[in-house]
């Protein structure tokens, strides 16, 4: 079977690294594709600018366009690392990609000019990159509440300036992925390359949320080989 382009997005702590990665490597082997010719690319362009400030001991940059761009500059140098590893034949797993640049640069954004930033407006600044968006195979997006993403984070030690953001900055995050997605097709099943797995109830654990993504990988799975049957 050809190659594929995975994208997991999702807010901080909505299970992305610990539960969904995984589930989708191992889900892969399963298929008979070999572990070697499985890539997993992490995509963490907000926490790096973190990383960046604390190395240089200083505070956020002042300048919005700065920030943006710092963050920028490594989501560039993902865009290439896919590019290449598919190219190699690799099925890529990627940690965020657009939407999530969209969605945090816009809740960024808006802290520094306490103000709404329109998402439209970065999204213009990323209209060269949306052509890379197009090649995605499939997305899939973890939903999780604002109030349940800071209760994980509030376990969390160490964290960084992202991490430690307040309600409002996480809640205008939630509310640009929302905007991303065509709300007709949330929930619990699959649409095309888009798939949602709506994580927001209490009942919602590791495996159960594991069980849900294996029978809708299942679905996709099966979509592409009536695919490759047809052409």
């Amino acid at each position: 079977m050809k190659n594929r382009i995975i994208v997991v997005e999702g807010m901080d702590s909505s299970g992305k690294t610990s539960i969904a990665i995984p589930t989708i490597s191992n889900y892969l082997e399963e298929q008979d594709i070999p572990k070697n010719l499985i890539c997993v690319l992490p995509n963490q362009s907000d926490h790096k600018l973190a990383q960046t400030v604390k190395m240089i001991k200083g505070s956020e940059p002042e300048s919005a366009e700065a920030s943006f761009y710092l963050m920028y500059s490594y989501h560039i140098q993902l865009i290439h690392l896919i590019k290449k590893r598919y190219k190699q034949g690799y099925w890529v797993i990627v940690d965020r990609f657009i939407p999530s640049l969209i969605a945090y640069q816009v809740a960024h954004l808006s802290a520094i000019h306490g103000k709404q930033a329109r998402a439209t407006v970065v999204a213009n600044k990323l209209s060269n990159d949306l052509e890379s968006y197009k090649k995605i195979d499939l997305i899939i997006h973890l939903e999780i509440t604002v109030t349940e993403c800071l209760s994980r984070l509030s376990k969390k030690t160490n964290k960084d300036i992202i991490e430690s953001r307040d309600y409002s900055y996480f809640k205008q995050v939630s509310d640009c992925y929302k905007l991303q997605f065509d709300p007709h097709d949330r929930g619990t099943h699959i649409n095309g390359s888009f798939l949602n797995l709506d994580c927001r109830q209490p009942t919602m654990t590791p495996i159960k949320m594991k069980k849900i993504l294996i029978k809708l990988l299942d679905k996709w799975f099966n979509f592409l080989k009536r695919q490759e049957v047809i052409f």
